[in-house]
């Protein structure tokens, strides 16, 4: 299992460096496409594309070249500024994975950061189809509708829906380890409750075999009853006993401090 993880981890490395490092290309070619057009023309132009070459992100999908074959570059420009925003998203996705599994190795998984770092997985998820949604807009508006062509893939949507739905079992897992954390930290400063069976016994006159089977238990199980040798005891057996003893449950059990 540790060696599973330490090679998940090691593939949400390489893939965060990865897309960093393409969102650090984008933005390299956002740069050309203001400061130097004509080079970026001539190096895409000795590239093998073809006239109706489409570039991609992640679902965000635009066509680089007009109806002349000509390469759009302003097209390219505000691609690239979508291109670089969803790279940097999913790079972070592929980060706050790389860190969750490295924290809950031999550790809760339900702990603040995990949770909210996968909260940030689930945000990131939705943002990557959202900012190829703005920025489809945004070319449709500069360059008009019949100019160019754009699609965008709902899955990130969808696929971070779910994750934000995940990281509410991650919070109640969370809420339930705290209040076991607490049950057990009282425990150690609180007391205890004591039967006091034995004593009513006395008081009612009644015998052990009597009450065990007037009551329905064996005689086994009602002497440790009766000697506080049981960690718990059941509601429908306190009932009966009290009953049978004409007595409060209050009468039996006792607060015991430390």
């Amino acid at each position: 299992m540790k060696n599973l993880n330490k090679i998940t981890r090691i593939i949400m490395k390489v893939l965060e460096i990865t897309h960093w490092a393409a969102a650090a290309i984008m933005t390299v070619i956002v740069i050309c496409s203001v400061a130097v057009p004509q080079h970026l023309r001539n190096f895409i132009d000795r590239c093998p594309f073809e006239n109706e070459s489409e570039i991609t992100a992640y679902g965000f999908e635009v066509t680089m070249f007009d109806s002349d074959g000509k390469l759009n570059m302003m097209t390219l420009f505000l691609f690239g500024i979508g291109a670089v925003v969803i790279y940097s998203f999913m790079a972070m996705i592929f980060r706050n994975l790389y860190l969750i599994l490295k924290k809950s190795e031999g550790a809760t998984p339900f702990q603040k950061c995990n949770i909210r770092m996968l909260t940030e997985i689930g945000i990131f998820s939705v943002s990557v189809p959202s900012v190829g949604l703005f920025m489809s807009t945004v070319l449709r508006l500069v360059l008009g509708v019949d100019s160019v062509e754009t699609s965008i893939s709902c899955d990130g949507f969808i696929m971070g829906i779910i994750v934000l739905c995940l990281t509410q079992f991650f919070v109640r897992g969370a809420e339930l380890e705290k209040d076991v954390d607490g049950l057990l930290s009282r425990g150690k400063l609180m007391g205890k409750i004591v039967l006091q069976l034995d004593r009513m016994m006395v008081e009612r006159k009644m015998s052990l075999n009597e009450l065990a089977e007037r009551v329905g238990i064996s005689n086994v199980n009602l002497s440790k009853i009766k000697n506080n040798k049981v960690t718990a005891i059941r509601f429908s057996t306190l009932e009966a006993i009290c009953e049978v003893l004409d007595c409060e449950a209050g009468d039996i059990l006792k607060y015991q401090k430390d």
